[in-house]
């Protein structure tokens, strides 16, 4: 996660060069992250720089100040008013060893429409790669706050992502994490 800038010309022989030409710029990825992993969107309203984000309908999830029953920040999927959501977000790749059982644990909650919200597991952030489901979640016509905890054990070692997916349909409202 390092931007680096860089410049280019061509070098013609002789002693012949271009003019620079630049900058462009690129960033590397992320490195995987080792276990005890936290994020609680705590450290600005920017979308943490090493999650990513899928929305294949609807909107994005964002970073908001936390909703009452909650506190500090919460990541936010904003209601479309005319598409179903199908919006993930996903951890950094997370190093996990095959046969050993892994906790995640979260909060989550809505602002009075019904929502859903699922958690699933894969090997890549991208919504085709969530292939466990670890919860669905149909959050009821409420204001409330939940906490949930899940056991689950990957079958063999490498890195992996969790991944939140809003799958409301149209016209609800917000649904936090």
């Amino acid at each position: 996660n390092t931007t680096y800038n860089f410049y280019v010309r061509a070098n013609c022989g002789g002693g012949d060069l271009s003019t620079w030409a630049g900058p462009y710029t690129f960033t590397t990825p992320c490195a995987a992250v080792n276990v005890p992993y936290t994020e609680n969107f705590n450290a600005s309203l920017t979308y943490p720089a090493c999650m990513s984000r899928q929305t294949i309908s609807g909107n994005q999830w964002t970073v908001v100040t936390a909703p009452s029953g909650m506190t500090g920040n919460a990541a936010m999927y904003g209601y479309s008013g005319t598409q179903a959501a199908n919006s993930w977000m996903f951890t950094p790749g997370i190093n996990l060893t095959g046969g050993i059982s892994y906790r995640v644990s979260y909060k989550y909650g809505n602002n009075g429409y019904a929502e859903k919200l699922a958690v699933a597991y894969g090997t890549s952030p991208a919504a085709a790669s969530m292939t466990t489901t670890l919860a669905d979640h149909n959050l009821s016509v409420t204001t409330a706050t939940y906490s949930n905890t899940i056991d689950f054990t990957p079958a063999t070692t490498g890195v992996y992502y969790i991944g939140f997916q809003a799958h409301s349909a149209a016209d609800q409202w917000n649904l936090y994490v």
